[in-house]
Parts: C-alpha cells; sequence; structure tokens
C-alpha cells in the first residue's frame, strides 16, 4: 500500500492532471477526485485533490469567503481534522450552497486521513452512515 503523500500526489493524476500541468479542461493547480457519501462538520464532501475540496453545506452553515476555520472530516478510521480557508460559496439562494475550501494546514495525521478518503474513492468504498463525530445519522 502507498504512503499518504503518495495516495494524495495520485489525486492529481486521477483527474486528468500530468507532467505538473492541468488537463485543457480542468484549470485547476491540481486535480480533483470525486467522493461519495463522506461527512465533514460542515456538510457532504463532494470532491477532493490534494490542495483543497468542495463541500455541500449544510443547512445553517454558511462561512464566508476568506473565512479561516477547522474542518473535521470522518472516515471509517475515524476523524482528522484540517484548518481550511474558504475559496468561494455558491448557490446561498437556493438552499444547495457549496464552498470550496483551501487546505492551509495540514498535519501528519490528515494527510493520511486524505489518503484513506482518496483509497475509498478509488474503490468506490461508501462511508454512508457516518457523520462528522463518528456517529450513525440514522440512529441519532
Amino acid at each position: 500500500m502507498a504512503d499518504g503523500a503518495d495516495m494524495i500526489h495520485s489525486l492529481d493524476h486521477l483527474s486528468g492532471r500530468s507532467q505538473g500541468r492541468p488537463a485543457p479542461d480542468n484549470k485547476r493547480s491540481a486535480g480533483r477526485l470525486l467522493v461519495e457519501d463522506v461527512q465533514t462538520s460542515w456538510g457532504e464532501l463532494v470532491n477532493a485533490s490534494s490542495t483543497g475540496a468542495r463541500i455541500r453545506l449544510r443547512r445553517g452553515v454558511s462561512p464566508k469567503v476568506g473565512d479561516t476555520g477547522v474542518l473535521t472530516i470522518q472516515t471509517a478510521d475515524g476523524p482528522f481534522k484540517l484548518v481550511v480557508r474558504v475559496a468561494w460559496v455558491k448557490g446561498r439562494n437556493f438552499g444547495k450552497s457549496e464552498a470550496g475550501v483551501q487546505f492551509v494546514e495540514v498535519s501528519a495525521e490528515a494527510r493520511l486521513g486524505l489518503a484513506r478518503v482518496a483509497e475509498y474513492a478509488s474503490r468506490n468504498v461508501s462511508l454512508k452512515g457516518l457523520s462528522a463525530n463518528g456517529f450513525d445519522r440514522g440512529n441519532g
């Protein structure tokens, strides 16, 4: 199995980035990996890269561009935390808001957690039912 750094760097290649340059249809500096059913303290993780993530925000969570905060991501191995900066927010008026966040501080633990998220996504493993605090959402 690859170490955390290798798994994070593989995110860049799984979504079209190669040889240090974005693919022509991808203007981002790092490629994105689509994920499913991964919960965070702000809402559901939509995609992630080695530099940031897109989150479908839970009702009542309304960060502003430039805000910095702690984001907890839940995995089957337990939660991990990242310090993030909000890069953009969309859809505030339609009830389905999303935010793009840039990773500001990534600890060794968080790097391994992101690697696990990448591994789950690459193997199509669902984390449905896990909330950001590690408890089953359906059993309250």
